[in-house]
């Protein structure tokens, strides 16, 4: 009642905490003229009427954190001219009305943590000349409350009030991962396009993973430049770039990116699979299945990654946007909008894929070298060399994806996630497997690197060929005038088939082959059952 406290004129501390009371009415505290403290949390406040705290001059601190406050009117805070500290934290907020605070010219300090704000006005907190301490959810906040020495918090552990990227080692890693993600995947599509491989398939998989990677590494690549854009400067940006398209672009290229990466690798392996442990059953694997099955992936992918930003409620507006690196991890507020869709991404298809990769390459392992027990004496190298590049692959997609999921899984139970942590995760951990992938599924394999290399010394040998052959001292009319231009035709058309000739299934004859240039002669390398004509004669290789 207005009346409760009338009477009490000496009251310097009021606690009417965990009450359950509902508002607060004009005039219900105008007795204790001189209170100095009055604490009104862990009740069920959701609405105090203007004026309600005009007689409290004196009143120094004011609680009410842990209500159900969703609005702060203009006339709220009316005649605390004296206040220096008030608790807002863990309540509704979704609004301030402008000049609300306009009462409180002597605050010193302001609680208005875990609210739901949706707008705040530019100079809400500017009318408080002497506010030294304010306290956020998120340090982007701090851009309306610039002329307070102590705003917190000062960073999320990826951004700061300075810079996109604060850690200066992490920028350096963006940077390294980003180059070599681009680097390595183009030179692994490139290759695979030059390099014909008896396996088209398995050849068109390897591709599709570098474009998948590859688009992580233009994800890298565009979050580094605005870096350096922002740099110094970066909380006057932050709602310009968050709030932007791009975050949403570059949010939705690293879901296709990683989400086509890991999609891609799981055919890779039950290709690989149904290949080894199943052998003469469904070995009518074309091209156009391949084309097919990538045709849903990345369909699927696309769909996944654009769904969020078609602007559905379940969404909100800012699926994207909760961190300036535009990632989807929710690991600092997992319980906000559209948290199941990211734990399906990251708990469902990630973790159903990396379970499936690393049963099936153990039973690959296992199939293999039964086989080898079973038909000849087992190869103890050739079994390390296999069990390593096996173990390499599982080992590697452990490393970047178990954390993501433990973390994440971590995060819904309650865990709160380091922001240090979660700033490497998500800019390093998360990217790496791309830098990675190059290496482990095409740069590193003898395959690749004896087709390279056949490939670059037939360039090569063309090149002399032509060089030589355009010069006035090795021409065919020179040659002709010694006798020799039948020798040399011969030997340029015999070079030309044996170029083309496959023998034991793969080995290219030219992969064998030593060139040289003495008389019109070439001279091939001994350890192959080759014809040796009159005016050839080996070399030790």
């Amino acid at each position: 009642m207005p009346s409760t406290f009338n009477g009490l004129k000496s009251l310097h501390y009021l606690n009417l905490d965990g009450n359950n009371l509902e508002k607060v009415d004009a005039h219900y505290f105008s007795g204790p003229a001189v209170l100095r403290t009055l604490r009104l949390a862990r009740n069920r406040i959701y609405y105090t009427e203007d004026n309600s705290f005009l007689t409290l001059n004196s009143l120094n601190t004011l609680d009410m954190s842990n209500n159900l406050i969703r609005k702060v009117p203009a006339l709220t805070f009316t005649g605390l001219r004296n206040l220096t500290h008030l608790d807002l934290h863990q309540n509704e907020i979704v609004w301030i009305e402008e000049r609300a605070f306009s009462p409180l010219q002597r605050l010193v300090s302001l609680n208005v943590k875990q609210n739901n704000f949706r707008g705040v006005d530019q100079d809400t907190f500017d009318v408080m000349p002497r506010l030294k301490h304010i306290y956020f959810d998120t340090f982007y906040m701090c851009a309306y409350a610039t002329h307070v020495s102590d705003c917190q918090p000062q960073g999320d552990g990826i951004s700061s009030r300075y810079n996109l990227l604060e850690s200066t080692i992490l920028r350096a890693a963006v940077w390294a991962v980003a180059i070599l993600a681009c680097f390595g995947n183009i030179t692994v599509f490139m290759g695979r396009t030059i390099v014909k491989d008896d396996n088209p398939v398995h050849s068109f998989l390897i591709k599709n993973l570098s474009l998948a990677d590859l688009l992580m590494g233009i994800y890298l690549i565009v979050l580094a430049t605005h870096d350096l854009r922002y740099r110094g400067s970066y909380l006057s940006k932050d709602k310009e770039w968050r709030d932007s398209w791009g975050c949403d672009v570059i949010g939705s290229l690293a879901t296709i990116s990683n989400e086509g990466s890991v999609l891609t690798l799981t055919m890779i392996t039950l290709d690989r699979y149904i290949c080894i442990l199943y052998p003469l059953k469904m070995r009518r694997r074309t091209v156009c299945h391949a084309y097919l099955v990538m045709f849903v992936i990345w369909g699927g992918c696309v769909a996944i990654a654009v769904f969020p930003v078609m602007g559905l409620s379940y969404f909100g507006t800012h699926f994207y946007r909760r961190n300036a690196v535009c990632i989807p991890l929710f690991l600092e507020d997992p319980r906000s909008h559209g948290w199941e869709y990211s734990a399906f991404i990251f708990l469902g298809v990630n973790l159903g894929s990396f379970v499936f990769i690393a049963y099936a390459y153990v039973a690959m392992f296992l199939a293999i070298r039964r086989s080898r027990l079973m038909y000849r004496p087992a190869d103890e190298s050739q079994e390390r060399c296999l069990m390593k590049r096996f173990f390499f692959i599982v080992v590697t997609d452990l490393m970047c994806w178990m954390p993501i999921i433990l973390l994440k899984v971590a995060a819904l139970a309650g865990v709160e996630i380091s922001g240090d942590l979660y700033a490497w995760l998500v800019v390093f951990i998360l990217p790496v497997n791309s830098a990675l992938n190059p290496l482990l599924y095409t740069l590193t394999t003898r395959l690749f690197k004896q087709r390279l290399m056949t490939g670059l010394a037939t360039a090569v040998w063309r090149r002399r060929s032509l060089e030589t052959n355009s010069s006035s001292s090795f021409s065919f009319s020179s040659l002709k005038s010694r006798g020799s231009s039948p020798r040399l035709e011969k030997d340029i058309n015999e070079f030309e088939q044996l170029s083309s000739l496959k023998t034991n299934g793969n080995n290219f004859y030219i992969g064998k082959m030593k060139y040289m240039y003495s008389n019109g002669r070439v001279i091939y390398p001994p350890g192959k059952p080759v014809p040796v004509h009159v005016g050839y004669k080996p070399v030790a290789s």
